[in-house]
């Protein structure tokens, strides 16, 4: 009796509590929850956020304390919708939306992920599908919010007459970064497909 106990200790530290789990595949969950807050908060008021790269221009400046100073970089400015117009609305709207639903999606495939991780048996069909699955959510989405977000960057660049002062808000570093995200996914994926199959070949010469 005493070695079936020690036979079945390990398994009973096995695993993190279902909350854990969640609060683990969940972050980006709480973070686009966030961001659906700031952004109902803002249409409330009537005002909607925008990136603007200032980084050659002369328009944006600052008082501060009685000294003059120039905003510079990738800036983010709060603009009345009033100001907007529909079009560039919509597509303002749209890039929001790909990014909260596309960090919603990530959260639910990373579940399966992390449950089967963290029970010590990464490599089920159920994380391997997952993984493929948060993929394409993240291929779909980044697609979606970069096209939206630079048409939109640029019709309110248009409304508000800077056009020819401002860049998009889509940095050719944004997208080395994200690129490299799905990229470590991709191969993340790859390797739990090798080991899923390496594990195969183990229990059936077992």
């Amino acid at each position: 009796m005493e070695e079936n106990a020690r036979r079945r200790e390990p398994d009973e530290r096995k695993g993190l509590p279902a909350g854990g789990v969640f609060l683990i595949a969940f972050a980006p969950g709480i973070y686009a929850v966030y961001l659906i807050g700031l952004f109902v908060a803002g249409i409330v008021r009537s005002e909607i956020t925008v990136r603007f790269d200032l980084s050659n221009s002369d328009v944006a400046s600052l008082d501060l304390a009685g000294h003059s100073a120039n905003l510079s970089g990738l800036t983010q400015v709060t603009l009345s919708t009033g100001d907007l117009a529909t079009e560039t609305m919509v597509f303002l709207i749209i890039a929001k939306l790909s990014l909260v639903l596309t960090l919603l999606g990530a959260a639910v495939a990373l579940v399966p992920v992390v449950r089967a991780i963290s029970a010590g048996n990464p490599f089920t069909p159920a994380a391997l599908r997952a993984l493929g699955v948060l993929n394409w959510v993240l291929m779909g989405g980044i697609i979606t919010y970069f096209i939206s977000t630079t048409l939109g960057t640029n019709l309110a660049s248009r409304d508000l007459n800077i056009a020819d002062e401002v860049g998009s808000s889509a940095s050719i570093a944004q997208t080395y970064v994200i690129v490299g995200i799905v990229g470590v996914i991709e191969l993340l994926r790859r390797s739990f497909v090798s080991g899923r199959k390496a594990q195969e070949e183990l229990e059936g010469l077992v």
